[in-house]
């Protein structure tokens, strides 16, 4: 017998331009803005190289803020923007997008996440060969990775986002709607200067190239 046939799979990334003030405001509280902006382009550079690790799918960088903004490595990536009111809005309306676009299997990640590796990626889309939903869980109750393979935009209905029940209340929907679902293995965001301290030793080698080229 032949080889099944790959689906034709798509990574979103949420990316938001990186402008001091206006991102990782709670580590921004006991860093600073700057410092906090320096780590956030960090976190971005890092998810960008997991992607382009990854290599099995297309991806499609959507992005917020500065319209004049692109990060930097982004050759060979789409670019798109967020459009919608609140963040459920914006996830529902690039998953829609790709998937009228013929994607059969679509995920998103965000940036906030610098523990994600390739495989948790390639678990992510094989699970979509057997369930509807994949989702991973991130340990401050929210999460870091979605995926689906039609049109089940209906677990982005959430009425609040950023708040600690929110992969709960997600789950809510999914066995409400009586989706299957495969759960990847829990992650951190790195949120605030707790999450920066215990992870930091992921991004320290990024940070002092950034700051050599700086000074460079």
């Amino acid at each position: 017998m032949g080889k099944q046939k790959k689906r034709k799979q798509a990574l979103i990334v949420f990316l938001k331009a990186p402008e001091a003030g206006k991102v990782k405001t709670r580590l921004a509280a006991d860093t600073g803005a700057e410092k906090a902006m320096k780590v956030y382009k960090t976190l971005i550079s890092l998810t960008l190289k997991r992607a382009r690790d990854f290599g099995d799918a297309q991806t499609f960088l959507f992005l917020a803020g500065d319209e004049s903004w692109k990060p930097e490595n982004s050759n060979g990536f789409h670019i798109r923007r967020q459009t919608g009111s609140d963040l459920g809005e914006r996830m529902k309306n690039a998953f829609i997008q790709l998937l009228k676009e013929g994607f059969e299997s679509v995920c998103i990640i965000g940036s906030d996440c610098p523990g994600i590796t390739e495989s948790d990626l390639d678990s992510a889309f094989s699970s979509l060969d057997a369930v509807d939903v994949v989702i991973g869980p991130a340990r401050d109750g929210g999460y870091y990775l979605l995926g689906m393979k039609e049109d089940q935009t209906d677990v982005f209905g959430l009425e609040a986002w950023s708040h600690s029940d929110v992969f709960e209340e997600t789950m809510r929907i999914i066995r409400n709607k009586k989706l299957s679902y495969a759960q990847l293995r829990p992650l951190s965001d790195l949120d605030d200067i707790t999450d920066y301290n215990r992870m930091k030793h992921l991004l320290e080698a990024d940070i002092a190239e950034a700051g050599s080229k700086n000074d460079g």
